[in-house]
């Protein structure tokens, strides 16, 4: 896999990966003292496809 940099900054829409802005659907927020990023953001940005099956709930994150 290849390297990737991600930077964000917590209670915005943006971040930056590899040098390339890039907007989030839901902010970074900082939740009982942890950090939660949005699953699917996070998945894409370091390479898997990710899809949601709403019948079921659930999430299929395919890393190739």
């Amino acid at each position: 896999m290849r390297k990737r940099n991600i930077f964000y900054t917590l209670i915005k829409l943006a971040v930056t990966i590899n040098d390339q802005p890039m907007e989030l659907s839901q902010p970074v927020q900082i939740i009982d003292g942890r950090i939660m990023v949005p699953l699917r953001f996070l998945c894409e940005a370091l390479g898997a496809e990710v899809q949601w099956e709403d019948s079921t709930k659930t999430i299929y994150i395919n890393t190739g």
